[in-house]
Formats: structure tokens, C-alpha cells, sequence
């Protein structure tokens, strides 16, 4: 889960190769939260670009709805 406040991640699997052994295994690990750590930032820069652009108050618009759905469901939520 990424909290949007903070950008903290938590719950997150990392996954490791089976065949991995010993030092591979940290390795992998290492690998997998860079990994992570890449994509959260390209989500990120998406998230900026769209934010400063000029359609940002259209996009605005369409959440509307969605952000006052009484229900966790309406929302994407769990």
C-alpha cells in the first residue's frame, strides 16, 4: 500500500528468485525494491505531469463524483 500522504509504502511483497541462494537471495531483494522504488517514482512523475497541466481542473471534475461516493466500494476501496 502507498500512502499518499507520505509516500510511505507498507504490505509491500517483495519477490525473490526460487532458485536463489545466499547472497542471491539479497541480491534479488535489492533488485526487487529498486525495482519498487523506480516505479513509484515514474507513478509520481505521471501524477505531476497530469497535475500541472491545463486539463487538471477537468480531471478535477470527473473525481468529483467518485470522491463523494458514501461508499468504500465507490471509491475503489476494500
Amino acid at each position: 500500500m502507498l500512502q499518499a500522504e507520505t509516500f510511505a509504502v507498507s504490505g509491500t511483497k517483495i519477490r525473490t528468485e526460487d532458485r536463489s541462494k545466499g547472497r542471491g537471495i539479497l541480491v534479488d531483494r535489492v533488485e526487487s525494491v529498486r525495482g519498487l522504488h523506480k516505479t513509484i517514482d515514474l507513478l509520481f512523475r505521471a501524477f505531476c505531469a497530469r497535475r500541472l497541466s491545463s486539463d487538471w481542473q477537468r480531471e478535477v471534475e470527473r473525481m468529483r463524483p467518485w470522491l463523494r461516493s458514501p461508499s468504500p466500494q465507490g471509491r475503489g476501496e476494500t
